[in-house]
């Protein structure tokens, strides 16, 4: 053993330190503190699921899909005659907009 710690029959070592940061005083956080932390780390955790690369993925497909079924159901209405023509077309324009934006390569 290093002869640094045994001096004269004498143990040298710092036990006080760790004496004083294993039981020393410690307050605890108010609990508004701590729901606070928990809020927010829920909200990340969130966050980090709604932005990730399988996210957008389900979001493309569900916005190609709902877009799909709009011009659907557009044609549908513009057959049966209760959507007129000129409304039909200007409400699938937009739709067809989304549609294209979503599948476009970038």
């Amino acid at each position: 053993m290093n002869a640094y710690y045994n001096k004269n029959r004498y143990y040298n070592s710092n036990n006080d330190i760790f004496e004083s940061y294993f039981y020393g005083r410690t307050k605890t956080a108010p609990s508004w503190k701590r729901l606070a932390d928990r809020l927010l780390s829920y909200l990340c955790i969130i966050l980090s699921v709604l932005t990730g690369a399988m996210a957008k993925r389900l979001y493309k497909a569900a916005s190609v899909a709902l877009c799909l079924v709009g011009i659907a159901g557009l044609i549908g209405a513009m057959e049966s005659g209760t959507l007129p023509l000129w409304s039909g077309i200007l409400i699938s324009i937009p739709l067809l907009a989304v549609e294209f934006f979503t599948l476009r390569k970038h």
